[in-house]
Parts: structure tokens; C-alpha cells; sequence
């Protein structure tokens, strides 16, 4: 999803907050609160999905080739995205900043090879969360000949709002993880010749 107005304002404030938060906090990260471990890895494929006009999917080798009206088009091997910060929402509809060391570049393409990739340690307040939101701000694609694409974000950049089925639960002093598995095959497309961004995430918890 991409950000709007209203999300942005409110990730702007949150951020200030957050900042706020790690000034003060008597250890700079984790006084009274929760430490949360994401894992990025890929997510399954629907069963039976072939190639579909406008979208780059994964060929054998492991890498992406975008196909749109039977033509063939670059053949991408890294995506690389910095991820700039991560929210989580109560179950009061709070979104509440994830204090972590960000922003860090991902290359999205290595997870759909079987990768995993963790990023920084994270912590958040003591309570349960039923939303995550990834915020996104440059995404840099390598071609098979070693070119970069660089695309355009939208105004803030990209979010992923990311919806958990069963909400989970941040305990003072205890470790949570949380998988996010990024969905390949609907990220990328094509429009108007050039490759569009459109990231989303499925979201699982130990």
C-alpha cells in the first residue's frame, strides 16, 4: 500500500515520540519494554500460479522476469529496499513506533532464493498488537547486466500495512518474533513500460 496523508502525519509525530522515548530511556533502548525479532523470508506462491501479464515472477534459476503482452524484459537479480522504520498498532488502534535500529537495505529478491534476513533488534511496549506497518523509502533494482533501476517512492514512501491473524503479545523482558514473509509475486510491476513497487507482507509470530 502506499502512504497517505493521514498515515504519514501520523508516523511523522510517532516518530518524534519515539525518538523522544530513546533519548530518555536510562539504557537508550530497553527500559520497560519488549524485544521484538523480525524475520524477513519469502512467503508461498498460490497454488497453480503461472505467469501473469504484468507482473515479474521468479523463473527456475531463482530469478525475477518481469512479462507483460508476451515480450520479454529485464531480468533482475537483487531489489534492494530500505526499510526507514516499523510501527505496530494496539488493539485500541494506537500505532506505536518500533524502536530499532533503522533504516537498513534488504535485498527482497534474496528471500524469494530461500534467504532469511533479520533485522535489528527491536522493542516495543508491554501490551498486544494486531497490526504491523513496514515503512520503505528507496528501492534500487539490479538488471542481470548490472544496471540499476532506482524507483520513485511516493510522497513519504511506501508502507505495507500489515494485517496479524491471531494479535500477539509484547511481555516486558521477553522476546517475541515475528515473520514477515514478503509476497514476490504481486510487488513488482509493469505500467507504462517502467517497474512499479508495490510491496506487501504476510505476518506470523512465535
Amino acid at each position: 500500500m502506499r502512504l497517505n496523508a493521514k498515515l504519514f502525519a501520523v508516523l511523522a509525530v510517532s516518530t518524534l515520540a519515539l525518538a523522544g522515548l530513546a533519548c530518555n530511556s536510562s539504557d537508550g533502548t530497553s527500559s520497560g519494554m519488549g524485544q521484538v525479532h523480525f524475520v524477513m523470508s519469502s512467503a508461498s506462491a498460490p497454488a497453480g500460479m503461472g505467469t501473469t501479464d504484468g507482473l515479474l515472477t521468479v523463473g527456475g534459476d531463482g530469478t525475477v522476469s518481469p512479462l507483460h503482452d508476451g515480450e520479454d524484459r529485464p531480468r533482475l537479480k537483487a531489489a534492494n529496499v530500505t526499510i526507514t522504520s516499523l510501527m505496530a498498532r494496539t488493539l485500541d488502534g494506537q500505532l506505536v513506533g518500533v524502536t530499532a535500529d533503522l533504516p537498513m537495505t534488504v535485498d527482497l529478491l534474496s528471500l524469494v532464493n530461500g534467504h532469511e534476513v533479520t533485522l535489528p533488534v527491536g522493542f516495543l511496549p508491554p501490551g498486544t498488537y494486531d497490526q504491523l506497518v513496514v515503512v520503505m523509502s528507496h528501492v534500487d533494482l539490479v538488471k542481470a547486466d548490472d544496471t540499476h533501476i532506482t524507483i520513485t517512492p511516493p510522497g513519504g514512501g511506501w508502507t505495507s500495512i500489515v494485517n496479524v491473524r491471531t494479535p500477539f503479545v509484547v511481555t516486558e523482558g521477553q522476546t517475541t518474533t515475528i515473520q514477515l514473509r514478503f509476497r514476490w509475486w504481486s510487488a513488482f510491476h509493469m505500467e507504462n513500460d517502467e517497474i512499479e513497487f508495490d510491496p506487501e507482507f504476510d505476518c506470523e509470530h512465535d
